[in-house]
């Protein structure tokens, strides 16, 4: 497996080019597909991505053996860690790679780990409440288009 940090421009169209196949494939049944192309295009581009970059979020890209198999994204903040993405590709599911990644963010030296997710997504609610989150909280994120979603936040503490 190996993790590449997302600083060049081409890394930022190749977690584009992915984020736009795992979205449509996770996020179909969620919402329309009109809901789903604004969201890909003005939250995933690649200038959106660059944007987050320069804002401090730190990207990764996760491949094996030349093929990139999913992407993830989080920002330090005061309270924590935010995890902002974690998206794999179906074929990459079930492999533990979101473990791995968690191990990294706990040995950033942050005691908390947070992120949203949509309140309709059950499959990556049990997955993220198997890794240890549970929800703390719920908020209302407007993604523009008419895209007004109820997420719920999720925190996992570490023993540092």
């Amino acid at each position: 497996m190996v993790w590449e940090n997302v600083i060049e421009w081409s890394d930022a169209e190749r977690v584009s080019s992915l984020a736009r196949r795992i979205w449509k494939e996770h996020y179909s049944p969620l919402i329309s597909a009109e809901q789903l192309e604004y969201m890909i295009s003005s939250h995933q581009s690649s200038s959106a991505i660059q944007d987050r970059i320069r804002e401090g979020y730190q990207y990764f890209l996760v491949s094996e053996n030349g093929k990139d198999l999913g992407y993830f994204a989080y920002v330090f903040r005061n309270d924590g860690i935010y995890l902002d993405k974690a998206y794999l590709l179906p074929e990459a599911r079930g492999r533990r790679i979101f473990s791995s990644f968690l191990k990294r963010l706990e040995g950033l030296g942050k005691r908390r780990i947070y992120l949203s997710v949509n309140s309709q997504n059950r499959s990556s609610i049990q997955i993220y409440q198997t890794a240890g989150f549970r929800i703390c909280g719920q908020v209302k994120n407007d993604f523009g288009a008419g895209a007004v979603f109820t997420d719920y936040v999720m925190e996992r503490f570490s023993d540092l």
